[in-house]
């Protein structure tokens, strides 16, 4: 496999009941944007099937180091990745990637530990609940790196087809700003954004018609809109 145009590194490798073999691990794509996580897919056969990339918000030849160390797959044939990656701000974060079987990213969580420094992700493991435990370090308080196990849970599912005339929001996906649009009559009483663990990253009141999303890593994210009679959730994606 030639992910790019310099060394590639496979970290790990599983297979599943029918055979097919899924890989991870790093590859170099040249100067712009350094290495990024590489997943393959090959058939029983060895076929091969698809690749997935995956680079932080960091791009530099001397500095991005986005690097897949451990895979695992859950009952139902889809796919978790883990390892480090270089993000705007941070040195490296813990970065953990859910694919279905067909290789359709799911979502993207990331953590930083405070001590803003290096924090790697070596292993990660689902049960038969598709809970996913993830193993590393991370440097919490020092410039020494810790132990560090984190636990995700799978996220309930959300009505895509749920129907609020009174509110809507736009573009979907967005790479900045989301701009709402909501009955005249109609008083917000907040709005939140949560990751795909729950996770609160954005509570306010908004005193516009739009809120800046552009802190946010890609990803897929819900947002609650709270009205003086009714809360509305959608699903969104960061690019």
């Amino acid at each position: 496999f030639n992910g790019g145009v310099g060394l590639d590194v496979p970290n790990g490798m599983v297979i599943d009941n029918s055979d097919n073999v899924y890989i991870t691990g790093y590859s170099f794509q040249g100067s712009a944007t350094g290495s990024n996580f590489a997943t393959i897919k090959y058939d029983p056969s060895l076929a091969f099937q698809w690749s997935k990339f995956y680079d932080g918000t960091f791009s530099s030849f001397v500095d991005d180091n986005d690097r897949a160390r451990s895979i695992a797959l859950d009952n139902t044939g889809n796919i978790y990745v883990t390892g480090s990656v270089d993000n705007i701000g941070e040195d490296h974060d813990i970065t953990t990637i859910k694919y279905d079987p067909s290789g359709t990213q799911q979502w993207v969580t990331t953590y930083a530990g405070i001590g803003n420094g290096k924090d790697v992700g070596w292993g990660v493991a689902v049960n038969t609940s598709n809970e996913i435990y993830v193993v590393g370090e991370s440097i919490e308080s020092s410039s020494s790196s810790d132990f560090t196990t984190i636990k995700y849970s799978q996220p309930l599912a959300v009505n895509e087809n749920f129907d609020d005339s009174s509110i809507s929001f736009y573009p979907n996906p967005v790479t900045d700003k989301i701009y709402f649009k909501w009955d005249k009559n109609l008083k917000i009483r907040h709005i939140k954004i949560t990751d795909l663990f729950g996770r609160e990253v954005y509570y306010n009141k908004p005193a516009t018609n739009s809120i800046d999303v552009s802190f946010l890593v890609k990803g897929v994210y819900f947002i609650t809109i709270e009205t003086s009679n009714n809360t509305s959730l959608r699903k969104f994606i960061k690019q």
